[in-house]
């Protein structure tokens, strides 16, 4: 098959830079600032916007992108999707991902050439955790089906909220029939999330993550082994190897650009733009020093997101905390909170 008619997809949860890595691949050099695909919270969605026929958020649309013999260069979908833009583990099946996207990608990866993965990797799951939270916001230019499943912007207009506090408040409504967050809503006596104090936000969304089970972001391991025409690239490796890693994403979709001297140009952007790259070995450093009731000061350096992960990775540790609002940013402080 020609490569010109070679269907070409990129498959990623949303938070791992899909927009962006598509944006790389549908683009020629050299690139200026004015080129860039930044939009609010360094997310890539200006390209979204521009290039809406890129993104196949629809089971219909991506069925018919497998059927069609035209070139549509290389496209982006996410792995399906439930609850808006979030893919919920109901029942805590610990193999819950891994499941739903073996029997997803079985189903395209037969009609389609290439399929390149974005995921998360056991060094970057809270980086992966902040880009959701804060990132994946939607606009009004933002077809109000595009997302359609059980929700859709036209119902739920807070999906385009830019405070991702008030957007996390709502996920959790939406999940409030799970059996554990029905028991918390029933213990703080409140009808929404939107009533939460910061302590029962922070407990409810720790209880979220632990639900989610770490089948989330481990799924793609052993997908990885089942899949070998299939590429998977993790956001650690756009990270830390920026440059030979799109080069090899450039080299599988055989895309011949002219990138290459804006590379260096396009990393700095992009790095630039990305707070919570390093999130993982912060908040990890926090616990080990609170469990282990070692000095560490982190004031200024974290956001209730992460002290929601740190609390969940407290909890697995065995770890309690007292009901509190505001956290100490010191060790020998955060002590008086531990039940």
């Amino acid at each position: 098959m020609p490569c010109s008619l070679m269907k070409k997809l990129i498959y990623y949860p949303p938070g791992t830079y899909g927009t962006f890595v598509n944006w790389l691949c549908n683009t020629t050099g050299p690139i200026t600032a004015e080129d860039l695909p930044f939009a609010e919270f360094g997310n890539s969605h200006r390209y979204y916007e521009d290039n809406k026929h890129a993104a196949l958020f629809t089971q219909k649309d991506r069925d018919l992108m497998l059927k069609s013999s035209r070139d549509f260069g290389v496209l982006r979908c996410c792995w399906p999707l439930t609850t808006g833009v979030k893919l919920i583990n109901p029942d805590q099946d610990p193999e819950f991902y891994y499941q739903t996207c073996q029997k997803d990608l079985q189903s395209i990866v037969l009609n389609c050439d290439k399929i390149l993965i974005l995921h998360p990797s056991d060094q970057s799951q809270i980086w992966w955790y902040q880009n959701f939270c804060e990132k994946v916001v939607l606009s009004e230019s933002m077809d109000s089906k595009t997302f359609v499943s059980r929700l859709n912007m036209v119902d739920h207009p807070w999906l385009m909220i830019k405070d991702p506090i008030i957007r996390a408040r709502h996920h959790l409504d939406l999940q409030k029939q799970q059996p554990g967050l029905v028991e918390l809503f029933s213990l703080y006596n409140k009808y929404s999330a939107l009533d939460f104090s910061t302590w029962q936000l922070r407990t409810a969304m720790a209880y979220d993550l632990h639900s989610q089970t770490d089948n989330a972001y481990q799924c793609w391991q052993q997908l990885e082994q089942e899949f070998d025409t299939i590429k998977f690239v993790s956001i650690d490796q756009l990270r830390d190897n920026f440059q030979s890693t799109a080069v090899e994403i450039l080299d599988f979709f055989e895309i011949e650009n002219s990138l290459d001297s804006s590379l260096q140009f396009v990393e700095t952007e992009w790095l630039q733009r990305q707070e919570h790259q390093f999130k993982d070995q912060l908040v990890n450093n926090i616990v080990d020093a609170v469990v282990n009731n070692q000095d560490l000061d982190w004031t200024g350096k974290i956001n209730l997101f992460d002290e929601v992960y740190i609390q969940k990775l407290l909890n697995d540790r065995g770890i309690t905390l007292l009901d509190h609002d505001a956290w100490p940013t010191v060790t020998h402080k955060f002590w008086e909170i531990i039940k």
